[in-house]
């Protein structure tokens, strides 16, 4: 019986009910014109390891994310994503503006988006909230570009670079459209 409440259902003794929940995709990868959804950046990041030969791909934000400790963005080595919002095809972002991604309290002891490879941010919000953490927002030892359209804001750190911790080479672009805001920590607010 379904009501608009509830869903009752009998089983016989012995069968196994599996139920899964099918939240909304967070973001998109577009492959030879299809847009490919996912519900994590963690199987973003997979399906470019293992799917696209060459490891370049756009990553594009559909909503601002929340972002979980068990989600964090690990660009590999030999990867080259650019992290964006969603602003073209059937699935786009369902906010107004630009995608923001959000550290969440459980993030306040690892970095956000750790960075080994080639990652570019553009037109896209990274948001620390103002969680007092003990790690940067963003851990880069590849190669780090902000590009236009960036704003990279409220990260507190008691540690090693506010918003950015970077042991590789990091580009500015377009400073005039890049913001940063309210970073601070207690080695470096920036880098």
């Amino acid at each position: 019986m379904i009501s608009n409440r509830s869903v009752e259902l009998g089983l016989n003794k012995g069968t196994q009910l599996v139920l899964t929940n099918s939240p909304e995709a967070i973001c998109k990868i577009v492959v030879d014109g299809q847009e490919v959804l996912f519900y994590t950046l963690h199987d973003a990041i997979y399906y470019v390891e293992n799917y696209i030969p060459d490891g370049v791909a756009k990553i594009e934000m559909l909503t601002d994310y929340l972002m979980p400790a068990a989600d964090t963005l690990n660009v590999p080595a030999g990867a080259d994503i650019t992290l964006t919002t969603a602003t073209t095809g059937e699935h786009q972002y369902s906010g107004s503006g630009r995608a923001s991604i959000n550290r969440g309290t459980d993030l306040a002891g690892m970095a956000m988006i750790s960075n080994l490879g080639l990652l570019r941010f553009e037109e896209i919000t990274i948001d620390g909230k103002s969680v007092n953490a003990t790690a940067p927002m963003i851990n880069s030892m590849g190669t780090l570009t902000v590009e236009h359209g960036t704003t990279l804001r409220n990260a507190v750190s008691n540690g090693q670079g506010g918003a950015i911790y970077a042991k590789g080479i990091v580009d500015f672009t377009g400073n005039y459209e890049v913001n940063l805001t309210n970073n601070r920590a207690a080695r470096g607010g920036l880098l």
